[in-house]
């Protein structure tokens, strides 16, 4: 997923004390990031937007690289709107 500045893959050793650099520079400046924030978080915090706007459950299965979608599941259901309204709505008008 990253590279060093002559192209070779990266350890996430190397990934991880240049974020939490970022991470230190960034609180210097004023942000109020906290210092327990892990990379993966970000990674949880852009699907779960993702997500919340109404993107395909599918489709950030796949952006994530979940060999299934029952993972994303499991771990984003809990984001997922309860339909039960639109659904009734829906069958009401399909069905009168």
């Amino acid at each position: 997923m990253f590279t060093s500045e002559i192209g070779e893959n990266s350890n996430r050793w190397i990934v991880r004390r240049e974020f939490l650099a970022v991470v230190r520079r960034a609180n210097t400046d004023g942000a109020e990031i906290p210092a327990n924030l892990r990379f993966n978080d970000l990674r949880h915090t852009h699907a779960s937007c993702l997500i919340t706007d109404g993107m395909s459950i599918k489709a950030v299965s796949r952006r994530l690289g979940h060999a299934s979608i029952d993972i994303t599941l499991k771990a984003y259901a809990h984001l997922m709107p309860d339909d039960d309204e639109k659904l009734a709505t829906a069958s009401q008008r399909l069905f009168g």
